[in-house]
C-alpha cells in the first residue's frame, strides 16, 4: 500500500532523527505528488515506531468518534430519571441507587459507579438517611448533553492538541491543523450545550426542538 499527497510546492524537510530513507518520487509541473510507504510516511513525520504502533492498533471500520458506554448509561439513567417526575416534587424526586437500577435494567454496582460521577459532576444531588438516595441538582431544561458527556467523559477533544496545544504535539511543527479542528471541536461543543436533559427524555425531542426554533428563526425573519 502507498499513500498520497499533494502539495504547491516541496514538502517540509523531515525533522532530525526522522530516519526518512527512500525519497518520495515527484512528477508534475505546478503540483507535485509525492508517493509514501506508511513505513516511509510515519518516519517523513517523525513518528517512528509510535506511528507504526497506531498502524497496526486500529482496525479498518473502527469508530473515530463515539462517547463510552459509561457515558451512555449515565445519559440513560438521567433521562429515566428526567421521565419520571409523577411525585409533585418535579426534579427534587429522590431515588435510591436499587431504585435506579430496577428502572434502567442496568447492574447496581455499574449505576453506583456512575451516580457517583454524576454527583461530582453536579447534576446530582445524594441525600443520606433512611429516605435517602438521589435527585437531579436542577431542572432538566437546565442540563444540557455537554454536561452530561464532560461528568461522565471528561472534556470533549476531538484531538490531543486540542487539550494540550499545538505546541505538545510530537508533529506540531509540521500540522496545519489545530486551528481547524478547534473551530470543528467549538462547534460539536455548542450545539451539545443547546441540547438539554428534557429533550433528551423525549422520543425525538432533539428534533422537535431543532424543528421549533427553525420555525422560531423564519418567523422572526419574515416579521422582520
Amino acid at each position: 500500500r502507498e499513500c498520497r499527497a499533494w502539495h504547491d510546492g516541496s514538502p517540509p524537510e523531515p525533522r532530525s532523527g526522522s530516519g526518512l530513507l527512500d525519497e518520495p518520487a515527484r512528477s508534475g509541473e505546478t503540483t507535485k505528488e509525492y508517493i509514501f510507504s506508511p513505513d516511509s510516511l510515519g518516519r517523513y513525520l517523525g513518528l517512528g515506531c509510535e506511528y507504526e504502533s497506531i498502524r497496526s492498533r486500529r482496525g479498518k471500520g473502527d469508530p473515530i468518534f463515539k462517547i463510552t458506554r459509561q457515558t451512555d448509561y449515565g445519559v440513560f439513567i438521567l433521562t429515566s430519571m428526567a421521565n419520571r417526575l409523577e411525585s409533585g416534587e418535579g426534579y427534587k424526586q429522590v431515588y435510591s441507587a436499587p431504585e435506579i437500577s430496577t428502572l434502567t435494567g442496568l447492574a447496581l454496582p455499574n449505576v453506583s459507579k456512575i451516580l457517583k460521577a454524576l454527583v461530582r459532576g453536579n447534576l446530582l444531588e445524594s441525600r443520606r438517611g433512611a429516605r435517602g438516595g438521589y435527585r437531579l441538582a436542577r431542572d432538566p431544561h437546565l442540563i444540557t448533553v455537554q454536561q452530561m458527556i464532560e461528568a461522565l467523559n471528561g472534556p470533549i477533544s476531538l484531538t490531543e492538541c486540542i487539550e494540550t496545544g499545538p505546541e505538545e504535539c510530537g508533529i506540531g511543527s509540521l500540522c496545519p491543523l489545530s486551528s481547524n479542528w478547534k473551530f470543528i471541536n467549538d462547534r460539536i461543543r455548542v450545539t451539545l450545550e443547546c441540547i438539554t436533559l428534557e429533550q433528551m427524555a423525549v422520543p425525538g425531542g432533539v428534533q422537535l426542538a431543532a424543528v421549533s426554533e427553525q420555525s422560531k428563526d423564519f418567523q422572526e425573519e419574515t416579521d422582520d
